[in-house]
């Protein structure tokens, strides 16, 4: 799910996950984004544990037992002021061990806008590095590494289904621009082994960017199956 910037992301998807009976844990050191996110909103509590304290987290979270029934964890990846990154799987530990303990559970954002694409053996982040199986949501940018503008959130299905109508920041601003998708996606193909043409103007008319998909002989129907296969993905991301 794309919005028009990181900042934006983590603004549009944190309001609408959080209500009266949502308590928040936030290392101390997140970035402005997630501060002012947490500044607007009215959960029943807010926590800061010391950054990159798992003690901290784990007697925090502890300590919202039988009084809410959501606990949200928010963290970033990478620490930008100090290159430190957050230990995702410990995070990730941690909320299974207690999810029973809340009637809505855990949940775990990680903003990972200074590590996707720069930190990792694929460049996956933090959360490649860590190994970290149990994060709900990562919020990145499309700018820094990736070379365009906006910033998106991956999420189950029915995660994204939900704030693609309740986030305000996604239903009341607009969009990237079609060039900018086009080139996010472009990457994302030649990613995974295929290669495609973005066109933009003057190529073709502002508002009728597209990309080109060039089939030849050679190709098998078994070749235009992947592509689909994976721009399906793609959409469903």
């Amino acid at each position: 799910m794309i919005f028009s910037s990181a900042y934006a992301t983590v603004m549009g998807v944190i309001t609408p996950l959080i209500d009266e009976d949502t308590i928040v844990l936030s290392d101390a050191l997140n970035h402005n984004c997630i501060i002012n996110a947490l500044r607007l909103l009215r959960p029943k509590d807010k926590g800061v544990y010391r950054h990159l304290d798992m003690s901290d987290l784990e007697k925090g979270v502890k300590g919202a037992i039988n009084r809410c029934q959501h606990l949200l964890i928010v963290t970033d990846g990478i620490f930008s002021m100090r290159g430190e990154h957050a230990p995702l799987n410990l995070i990730s530990d941690i909320a299974a061990e207690y999810d029973h303990a809340f009637e809505r559970g855990i949940n775990v954002l990680v903003d990972d806008s200074h590590g996707v694409g720069a930190f990792g053996a694929t460049g996956r982040g933090t959360e490649e590095v860590t190994q970290a199986e149990r994060i709900d949501m990562l919020i990145a940018t499309l700018g820094k590494s990736l070379g365009v503008n906006g910033g998106y959130i991956a999420a189950g299905a029915s995660v994204i289904e939900y704030l693609r109508q309740t986030s305000p920041f996604y239903v009341y601003s607009n969009p990237i621009t079609p060039s900018e998708a086009a080139a996010t996606l472009v990457r994302y193909l030649f990613d995974n082994n295929i290669l495609a043409t973005g066109l933009t103007y003057p190529v073709v008319p502002q508002g009728d960017e597209e990309i080109r998909f060039q089939v030849s002989a050679d190709h098998t129907e078994a070749d235009i199956q992947t592509v689909l296969e994976v721009l399906k993905n793609f959409m469903d991301s």
